[in-house]
Order: C-alpha cells, then structure tokens, then sequence
C-alpha cells in the first residue's frame, strides 16, 4: 500500500481502517499491512516482494501467528487493494458462459 499510495495515501487509508475496525466491537480484527516494518514486525517482517507468491507467503505467516491459527479466520480474510497494490494469482474462470460472466480470469490469492 505505501508503495502503490505513498505516505499520506497510506496513513489515509490507516485513519479508514482504524475506523472500521471501532464499527465492529464484536469483532476481533487483526490488520497487517504486508509492505509495512512496523504492522509486519510480529509475523517475520515485510512481504519479500509484490509478487503473488510472496504475499501468499506474508498472509500465511500472519494467519498461522493468530491466536489459533487459520481456525481463528472462521469469519473471513478481507485483502484490501486491486492488481497496483497485491499481485494476485491469475486463474481461468470456471464459468464458461460469458453472457453470465464476461471475466476469463479470477483474481485469488490462493490458487
């Protein structure tokens, strides 16, 4: 994010985090900015680069460090940020009619 954004694109997006994060008490919500020192600091640093398997490879670090491991993400993983912020894997659409779906490929970060 800071790469794609810079440093006040980032710290807005912080102040809008932030405050999603006081709109849901009841949830418990880890934020971990993959391209950050300090939000990666407990989970073995910064992603090694943008590329897909890299941040896979941040994300899996993050999940296995919650309380609980990735049995703790029973209510979801949100990855913020389009292609100019994750490098995500790219995979053929299983859905073949293109009048239902016109995308030929999914973003994921778990192919």
């Amino acid at each position: 994010m800071i790469s794609a954004y810079g440093q006040d694109g980032y710290g807005q997006i912080q102040a809008k985090l932030a405050e999603y994060q006081r709109a849901i008490p009841a949830v418990t919500v880890t934020l971990a900015i993959l391209d950050d020192a300090a939000s990666m600091a407990g989970y073995g640093g910064v992603a090694g680069g943008p590329d897909a398997v890299s941040l896979q490879a941040a994300v899996t670090r993050v999940v296995a460090a919650l309380p609980g491991g990735a049995t703790s993400l029973d209510g979801g993983l949100l990855i913020l940020g389009g292609g100019n912020v994750v490098s995500f894997f790219q995979v053929p659409n299983p859905v073949t009619n293109r009048a239902i779906d016109p995308d030929p490929w999914v973003y994921t970060d778990n192919p």
